[in-house]
């Protein structure tokens, strides 16, 4: 059974080139396409994942944007991009290439993400046992080999949005009750059962069957950054289809600690856009709890904005 996978890079080849040799040591004898899309890269990304290709055994072609939909014989492919498409419009150039090409089921890998096991094999029978699982991924690890809680979580209610708002603050309060989202953090006992049930998946690593992709249409491309696995589930709510974490395999996600560390004007500002895309467009909230929101998180970026000037001048 072909596989595809798609990698997204954005100036950070060295991450991407780890992941592509976790692919190898643990996915062999697997029939698969892996697609890199660099996402409009400002570094050497692309002459540093040409460099690493040469020397490997792998038959590789560099295509861009123009060229995507003429068939492929090669092992790897590397999609260039002249700009940062963002998060669903990168991935979508992989996932439509890789339709092209005729696979029969689609991964998708942040290149932050390191294999420790063969997790295709399994995530694709699964995918045919269970014909209800849309989207299926590995229980993710961070570095230190805990759980990446962020890859099981409940759909949000009206409530967990507007204090997740409010997470700025710190206050000790407003953080316990926002655990309630991670089942495995709210259910412990859950590791135990082979297949998980869940709403919201990691968008690091998920396998879909090649059809499912093609009713979701891909990523919605409204977003550039963030809340495009909330708008997947909502998507596939539609279609009668679930989310589920395998829990007999597993993924290093080595961002899992780091992501959400980095916080600046610019990124909370691209965060709030997605999320104000996402409540209009897919969730049924009110006017009221929507202009809260975004009262709330404009106030931190303009905070922010005054702090880092502040800042500056000193």
């Amino acid at each position: 059974m072909k596989t595809g996978i798609v990698i997204l890079n954005y100036n950070n080849f060295d991450d991407t080139i780890n992941c592509i040799k976790s692919v190898d040591k643990f996915c062999l004898g697997e029939e698969l396409i892996i697609t890199i899309v660099d996402n409009g890269s400002k570094n050497n990304s692309c002459h540093e994942i040409s460099s690493f290709l040469n020397h490997s055994d792998k038959e590789y072609e560099v295509l861009d944007t123009s060229n995507l939909f003429t068939p492929q014989k090669k092992q790897v492919v590397l999609i260039k991009s002249n700009e940062n498409l963002g998060y669903a419009k990168g991935n979508n150039l992989g996932v439509q290439f890789l339709i092209q090409q005729n696979v029969e089921y689609i991964l998708i890998l942040n290149n932050d993400i390191l294999l420790t096991n063969n997790l295709i094999e399994p995530l694709r029978d699964a995918l045919v046992k269970k014909p209800k699982i849309g989207l299926i991924s590995p229980i993710l690890l961070n570095n230190n080999n805990e759980i990446d809680h962020n890859c099981c979580r409940i759909n949000p209610t009206e409530k967990i949005l507007i204090l997740e708002s409010l997470k700025f603050l710190n206050i000790k309060i407003i953080n316990k009750y926002l655990e309630r989202k991670y089942l495995f953090k709210t259910n412990p006992d859950l590791i135990h059962q082979k297949i998980v049930n869940c709403d919201i998946i990691s968008g690091a690593c998920m396998m879909a069957k090649t059809n499912t992709w093609k009713r979701l249409k891909g990523f919605d491309e409204n977003t550039f950054l963030y809340y495009e696995e909330n708008i997947l589930f909502e998507k596939l709510a539609k279609l009668n289809l679930n989310m589920s974490i395998l829990n007999s395999t597993s993924a290093i996600h080595l961002g899992a600690k780091s992501t959400k560390k980095i916080v600046n004007a610019e990124i909370l500002s691209i965060e709030l856009e997605s999320l104000l895309y996402y409540m209009k467009t897919y969730r049924s909230m009110s006017t009221l709890s929507i202009i809260l929101i975004k009262g709330i998180r404009l106030f931190q970026i303009f905070i922010l904005r005054i702090y880092n000037l502040l800042k500056k001048q000193n």
